[in-house]
């Protein structure tokens, strides 16, 4: 149900052109998302998820500022604009560090032992896809 709505909500932002650099790292965060909820790691990988996932909403909300605020606020614009540009890349860093620690916290709490040989071939295919190589 939650996983429903999320993906619902990234859909919307789709639409907002303002915020497109946001919308195309927050893709990153959802596919890993989806690819800890189908494994069914999900509760095992929250302590990873936590912080990706409050970062995206907080890095959303000051990119949204920039472009949905009163003019009154228009003097804080550059700040804010530098605040965001910040925001997206600590939020990209953060994506990456998931996926690179994702595979490894699974298999680190998971029954099944991947052989070097498995690892690899898995960090050259789904790796290198999710980060974008």
């Amino acid at each position: 149900m939650i996983m429903k709505l999320f993906r619902q909500c990234q859909l919307k932002l789709i639409n907002l052109y303002e915020i497109r650099e946001f919308t195309t790292r927050s893709i990153g965060l959802t596919i890993e998302i989806d690819l800890i909820n189908d494994s069914d790691n999900i509760d095992e990988c929250w302590p990873l998820l936590k912080s990706p996932i409050r970062n995206s909403w907080f890095t959303f909300a000051k990119g949204l500022r920039l472009y949905a605020h009163d003019s009154y606020y228009d003097d804080c614009f550059e700040k804010w604009d530098l605040t965001f540009k910040y925001s997206l890349e600590k939020l990209e860093k953060e994506i990456i560090d998931l996926m690179d620690n994702t595979f490894d916290y699974i298999n680190h709490h998971d029954d099944y032992e991947y052989t070097d040989s498995q690892r690899r071939i898995l960090d050259s295919t789904v790796g290198a896809y999710l980060k974008g190589k």
